[in-house]
């Protein structure tokens, strides 16, 4: 449910673990951590993140062992037949173990954040089937990967990962069992929805919010910049899986046991899609301002030139006194005031215009339809007052300012001499701003 760059897998908890590794169960929703490579010699985890590790592997562990004891598997979970003797609903829930593992051999990460991806279904059909129970046994098993069996997560990583599967998990399920002991909703299929989505909500919140604990105390990342995705993308992710899981559920018990298999394929086919969509999203977006880069930009300008676009004026911003930030706080808070100026710079992006993140403190906006150096000018002011209003921080009022050169680019125009001359013209700026500084500074 989330991942790092490049192929990852699943739960990443806590310690030195040499691989992104999902937190979140829905069977391909995992949340990674990322940024621990590989090692031949994996330490064991020590202070506050051996304390987080082990506490995930001994609740984990002590919850598995409840349920099993305690909560019979429903049997709505059980095979229609009998084979060499072994317990149909055993059997089902075995059925389900294959599809999450079938689901599980991939995941992704996002540099120490959590970033979600999919695949809710098996653990959340679980448990809407066989109860908590059930979803435990499937959480700890069908999120097994290849590279646990070939040794290339530490023993201690494995166990960690899993457990902060199988604990939202068993709790999902207990959630919904005790809906669907209540009785909720005047239509039965209906309250068994609400039951099912309620503990699918449950398990989803828990196991992000144990995915944020895991990079707090590993990276130090505070909760708001846990997350590699927005919130509202990991709503829908949570919604669409749910609402499939609860399909497939509905299917194994009404049309036949073996359905999972077609889970597996429709599984298989949405997480390519969804993969080609999140990498051509990687590859034009800046990871920290999510904005378009460079490449998204030289796309813009192409399709400015297919459809023979009016003149438009390319600004080029570039943030005064941006370093000083890093150097009297740190590249945390460097991190936030850019997201903020982003934010700032994306009102002034109508429909039709461009604003992209090219590197480190330089920005650039493409607006459509300016024609004069006049409305160009004024469109500098305007930027200009938006990046200097003080920036409120925890860590007090933060000011930067910008130096803004622009030139204009006509239809048949080249997007790299007008970002060149740009760029010209936004030093002579910054000059004259220094120059202007400096006299400021003897008349005082």
């Amino acid at each position: 449910m989330t991942a790092p760059s490049g192929p990852a897998s699943s739960v990443l908890p806590a310690a030195d673990l040499p691989v992104e590794r999902s937190v979140a169960p829905l069977a391909r929703a995992r949340v990674l951590v990322s940024g621990l490579g590989r090692v031949s010699r994996p330490s064991l985890p020590s202070g506050r993140l051996a304390v987080l590790v082990w506490t995930y592997v001994l609740l984990g562990a002590a919850m598995l062992v409840w349920l099993t004891a305690a909560v019979p598997l429903s049997p709505s979970i059980a095979v229609p037949f009998d084979l060499l003797g072994l317990d149909p609903g055993v059997m089902g829930v075995a059925i389900w173990i294959a599809v999450g593992i079938a689901t599980s051999s991939r995941g992704s990460a996002d540099e120490g954040r959590v970033t979600i991806i999919f695949g809710v279904a098996p653990v959340v059909a679980s448990f809407a089937l066989g109860g908590p129970t059930a979803a435990i046994w499937v959480a700890a098993i069908g999120s097994l990967e290849w590279r646990e069996i070939s040794g290339r997560v530490p023993w201690y990583g494995v166990l960690a990962n899993h457990a902060m599967i199988m604990i939202p998990a068993g709790l999902g399920g207990i959630v919904t069992l005790a809906l669907l002991s209540l009785g909720i909703g005047h239509d039965a299929q209906l309250g068994n929805l609400m039951a099912v989505a309620a503990g699918a909500l449950t398990f989803c919140v828990i196991n992000i919010a144990l995915a944020v604990l895991t990079v707090y105390v590993r990276t130090g990342r505070r909760p708001s910049d846990a997350l590699g995705v927005p919130w509202r993308a990991i709503a829908t992710m949570m919604t669409a899986e749910s609402a499939l899981a609860w399909v497939f559920a509905a299917t194994y018990v009404s049309l036949a046991w073996w359905s999972p298999v077609v889970l597996v394929f429709a599984d298989a086919a949405a997480s390519s899609s969804i993969d080609r969509s999140r990498a051509n999203w990687l590859l034009r977006h800046d990871q920290l301002t999510h904005l378009p880069n460079r490449l998204a930009l030289n796309e813009h300008a192409r399709e400015l030139r297919r459809i023979k676009s009016a003149i438009a004026c390319v600004f080029y911003i570039d943030l005064d006194g941006f370093k000083a930030v890093n150097d009297t706080f740190d590249h945390q808070v460097g991190d936030d005031v850019l997201r903020e100026v982003a934010g700032r710079l994306a009102t002034f992006a109508g429909d039709g215009d461009f604003l992209g993140h090219l590197h480190g403190d330089e920005f650039v906006l493409v607006v459509d339809g300016l024609k004069s150096e006049e409305e160009a000018a004024a469109m500098i002011r305007d930027l200009t007052w938006a990046v200097e209003r003080p920036i409120d921080h925890a860590e007090g009022a933060i000011r930067v300012s910008a130096s803004i050169g622009h030139r204009f680019l006509t239809d048949s125009g080249d997007m790299e001499a007008a970002l060149r001359d740009a760029d010209r013209s936004m030093a002579n700026a910054k000059q004259a701003r220094a120059i202007a500084s400096g006299r400021d500074r003897r008349r005082a």
